[in-house]
């Protein structure tokens, strides 16, 4: 949808491939993801959206595992509904059912522009 912002997931690990993301004000954001490497079997990974706001904290969202080859779709079906709120998406490593704040340091970054 021409209407969809696309946001590049980066990563400074060389062993992981970068994620893509594309949000949609009214039908959300999907994030994927191919050639993951699975996380430990105790471990799921979370998707936050970092607010501009000074001192605002990461707003926790969906938590994925990638398939066997790798792959995942993530959808966020309703995200706030100003994206200009957000200024990145960042995924982390978490426990199973996700966090209520990030416990490890994001594996993918992606500035919203």
């Amino acid at each position: 949808d021409p209407a969809s912002v696309k946001i590049a997931l980066a990563t400074k690990d060389p062993q992981l491939a970068a994620l893509q993301a594309q949000w949609h004000s009214a039908l959300g954001i999907v994030v994927t993801g191919q050639k993951i490497p699975q996380p430990p079997s105790n471990r799921v990974l979370q998707l936050w959206l970092i607010p501009k706001a000074p001192g605002a904290k990461p707003i926790p969202s969906q938590i994925v595992r990638p398939d066997a080859n790798g792959n995942f779709v993530l959808l966020v079906a309703a995200p706030p509904e100003k994206m200009t709120d957000t200024k990145a998406l960042a995924v982390t490593e978490e426990p199973p059912g996700g966090s209520p704040q990030p416990t490890t340091t994001p594996k993918w970054v992606g500035a919203i522009t």
